[in-house]
């Protein structure tokens, strides 16, 4: 067997993924204990570069929130769902507190664990932000983004529609009676990756009672039909439904839509 040696660089200190291809099929690195797949579509493994500072995702001596597994049976599917929960640093010693909430998607298809355990770093990304100031202390959802299993309907207007079922009727009512979260729907906030951006949106813009904040990462907004999709949802929330002081809809690193009383807010600081 042929060894097959390469090398680049220097390379920037960032979080790399790589793999191989081997007659056809790819596969991770065996000899390292490196390997995450992501969106459950393919494993690779991860190198990792340090930088002489350290970035927001490289391990610290900040206080860690934790991470727990959460399950409840869903009556729209008929089986077991799953969502992992990050509480803040002193959550547990915190008394009456209730704390602002994040529901983070992740693309199809998808896992709760994608943030985390499945090649992610969120929960150290969570704890180092705490730690510097630059995050609000928060509790933070990170659920699955598919309802409706068969491939071709995970981007189908039906699928949106049963997420928002879950996610609404199901998860948000489990959440709120498990955990301290705020009740205040400014405090709450819906954001995902690929087509967890688009369902993000989707439920977001939709229910300005749950979440005053919404973010589209690289969300898989299909042009063709992203006027038909969330055209009337914009245009009705902007000139009706959408309260004063809702934060804003972003996509991508661009705040496309922020309401007046927020900029009239942001105005006076």
């Amino acid at each position: 067997m042929a060894c097959v040696t390469v090398t680049v660089g220097p390379m920037e200190p960032n979080i790399y993924s790589y793999g191989f291809l081997v007659e056809g099929v790819r596969t991770s690195d065996p000899s390292c204990r490196c390997v995450f797949t992501w969106a459950n579509r393919a494993a690779e493994s991860r190198l990792v570069i340090p930088a002489d500072t350290p970035r927001s995702w490289e391990p610290r001596n900040s206080p860690p929130g934790s991470l727990s597994s959460e399950r409840f049976f869903s009556a729209r599917q008929q089986l077991m769902r799953r969502f992992v929960v990050y509480t803040p640093p002193g959550y547990e010693s915190s008394g009456t507190r209730r704390y602002p909430t994040l529901v983070l998607l992740p693309g199809t298809p998808g896992d709760e664990n994608d943030w985390t355990s499945g090649g992610g770093f969120a929960e150290v990304m969570f704890d180092n932000l705490i730690a510097e100031g630059q995050m609000v202390p928060m509790v933070v959802i990170m659920h699955a983004s598919d309802v409706l299993d068969p491939p071709d309907m995970r981007r189908g207007d039906e699928n949106l529609r049963a997420f928002e079922t879950v996610v609404t009727n199901e998860l948000l009512p489990l959440v709120k009676g498990r955990y301290r979260v705020s009740a205040d729907p400014r405090a709450w906030a819906i954001a995902g990756l690929s087509l967890g951006g688009e369902f993000g949106m989707y439920v977001g813009l939709k229910h300005p009672e749950l979440f005053r904040t919404v973010a589209s990462l690289s969300g898989s907004l299909v042009p063709s039909s992203f006027d038909q999709r969330f055209g009337p949802l914009i245009a009705e929330s902007c000139q009706t439904r959408l309260p004063a002081d809702l934060g804003g809809l972003w996509v991508g690193g661009y705040l496309l839509w922020r309401s007046e009383g927020v900029r009239r807010a942001a105005a006076r600081r």
